[in-house]
């Protein structure tokens, strides 16, 4: 019998005997390295699409299984109206569908390969190809941040608005994080990225 197309091995079930998304993901990317006949992972490593100006903290789970990665960055090149995510969805919506033309660019860089210290500390990796991926679009080093992610980001506007966090930011089985007494203001956005 002839081996199966990549489309049939993409579509067969993957069984991953892992508990978290982290390592269903990482689980994947081994198979995938191994099995060319699955299809590559597509991950936003910010969790987010913030500003085309600005690059946020780029999460762990796309690095922790060490596999060489594809970075891919893309522009949105307007001439009036900026299409990417700075205020809400709805918002958002509305200033892509009353444009007559949405553009994207889309790169493809070259793969990444970690290094043996990147490949046992993911926070490293991921740092090195938010690098990699700055200096690509062109960014200075003000406007990349290692320090402030997605949810840093809506628990900042949480916190401004004063409504309670949605259950993706609070903890497993329940409740809040515990709050500090005194409360320091979350690290400034990236300039630019608002």
């Amino acid at each position: 019998p002839s081996p199966p197309t990549p489309v049939a091995a993409a579509a067969s079930p993957v069984v991953v005997a892992a508990v978290t998304k982290t390592e269903v993901i990482a689980e994947y990317q081994r198979r995938a390295a191994a099995d060319p006949r699955l299809l590559p992972l597509l991950i936003f490593p910010e969790g987010t699409t913030k500003a085309e100006r600005c690059l946020l903290k780029f999460r762990r789970g796309a690095f922790v299984s060490g596999e060489p990665v594809q970075p891919v960055v893309l522009r949105y090149p307007h001439w009036r109206t900026d299409i990417s995510w700075i205020q809400s969805a709805p918002v958002n919506a509305f200033r892509v569908l009353t444009q007559w033309v949405n553009r994207a660019e889309v790169e493809w860089l070259d793969v990444y390969t970690p290094s043996a210290a990147e490949k046992e500390d993911p926070q490293l990796y991921a740092d090195g190809v938010q690098r990699a991926m700055a200096a690509a679009l062109g960014l200075p080093p003000d406007r990349v941040s290692e320090t402030v992610g997605n949810v840093e980001l809506a628990r900042h506007r949480l916190a401004a608005t004063g409504a309670p966090p949605p259950k993706s930011l609070q903890r497993p089985g329940g409740g809040n994080p515990p709050q500090p007494k005194t409360s320091s203001p979350p690290p400034p956005e990236p300039p630019g990225c608002s």
